[in-house]
């Protein structure tokens, strides 16, 4: 219901960015580039779409038999966006001032409308670390729709802005996918709290 709980849906994803298109008048990636990336100085960051020429350099996705795989699909909103740790850091760092949302919008997405098993907001899932306030959000890009294939890339980010504390974990390879987010962060976690807090 409403307000009460959350269930997670790719599908939701998919039709923001078809939103964003129609409201923009431009292809995702096109809108993503000009308003997003270049503004941010995020030169390495891209959104997949049909024709692109991937940099030599490019990380590809391989299953938990450590097979490449090749078809990943074509939706946009929920998936498809390649970046590296330093154009990660410069988006961390922008979510610190105004220049990708008003702090009145940041408000709203970071607001907590469920209080149920998955405390979520506006595309970030809320906590605490602690006292403070904590946003996260994880996800995976199994690859070979329909075929019965796990892997691919996996991603989880965590961020504590009172604490200036922010954990990003990137994989291309589906054994840590099918090991599942809590077995992959929680142990991450437990060495980083033990080093850095």
């Amino acid at each position: 219901m409403p307000g009460q709980d959350a269930a997670y849906s790719n599908s939701g994803y998919i039709l923001l960015g078809i939103l964003i298109e129609r409201i923009s008048g431009k292809p995702y990636p096109v809108f993503m580039k000009e308003e997003i990336f270049t503004p941010l100085g995020m030169d390495s960051t891209f959104a997949r779409h049909e024709g692109i020429a991937y940099p030599e350099n490019t990380a590809l996705p391989y299953d938990d038999g450590n097979h490449l795989i090749v078809d990943m699909g074509s939706t946009y909103g929920d998936s498809g966006i390649y970046s590296t740790l330093n154009d990660m850091y410069l988006w961390d760092q922008a979510l610190y001032t105004e220049r990708l949302l008003r702090s009145g919008t940041w408000k709203i997405a970071l607001t907590n409308y469920t209080r149920g098993d998955l405390d979520y907001g506006y595309g970030w899932m809320i906590g605490l670390d602690g006292l403070s306030p904590s946003y996260r959000h994880g996800g995976f890009e199994p690859g070979g729709w329909g075929r019965g294939v796990d892997g691919g890339y996996l991603i989880h980010y965590y961020r504590v802005p009172a604490l200036s504390f922010s954990r990003l974990m990137i994989s291309n390879g589906g054994v840590f996918a099918n090991n599942g987010f809590r077995t992959w962060t929680d142990e991450v976690d437990r060495k980083l709290r033990r080093r850095y807090r």
